[in-house]
């Protein structure tokens, strides 16, 4: 069973550049279309590509094993940016979001949340493919990027009863700042 990983993406640059991308987005009426492949193409496939080679190319060029289909995204365009909100096989589509700024010459964030595997974080991109990564747990980045959703999932922890006690809880929990590490403790003490 794969393990799928939350990609929110956000993507900005200069008007003439996030237009192009725009309307590549918008124009294409075949939502059966591999989006990944669609925006940056495949590029030089390796021989054995359509026998066994997709899945390990994929991972090299995308970062993930399967391709998403155009009619999985969560599609915002605005004036001044496009957002894109897709789940990905186990891991997040940073290579393919560094491809997408270098061929279009726009700049791009992603958020990334995987459960299972405890992995999170942020990576930003210019249109030169420079950028940085940060990586966190998947609490810890619920914690900084999505912070909601994190909230979600202390309740549900402490609901749950997920945890003997109280320590055990927040033994996890040491880059909170002291009053999020209160704010934990009313709830697990109005749970009780």
């Amino acid at each position: 069973m794969t393990n799928w990983c939350e990609n929110v993406i956000k993507i900005t640059g200069a008007k003439s550049n996030l237009d192009f991308l725009k309307s590549k987005l918008k124009d294409y009426k075949d939502e059966n279309v591999n989006f990944m492949e669609y925006v940056i193409s495949l590029g030089d496939i390796p021989d054995n590509y359509y026998e066994q080679g997709w899945c390990n190319y994929n991972v090299k060029r995308f970062e993930t094993k399967w391709e998403i289909p155009l009619s999985e995204l969560e599609l915002t365009i605005e004036e001044d940016s496009i957002s894109i909100i897709v789940n990905s096989a186990e891991d997040p589509i940073v290579l393919f979001l560094l491809e997408l700024c270098k061929s279009y010459n726009v700049d791009a964030t992603i958020d990334y949340y995987e459960p299972v595997n405890d992995i999170g974080g942020r990576a930003e991109f210019n249109s030169d493919g420079t950028g940085i990564q940060y990586l966190y747990s998947y609490m810890e980045a619920l914690y900084l990027y999505a912070n909601e959703l994190f909230w979600e999932e202390i309740n549900e922890m402490i609901e749950d009863k997920q945890y003997e006690d109280f320590e055990e809880l927040m033994e996890q929990f040491e880059y909170l700042s002291e009053e999020d590490k209160e704010k934990i403790e009313v709830l697990w003490n109005e749970k009780q």
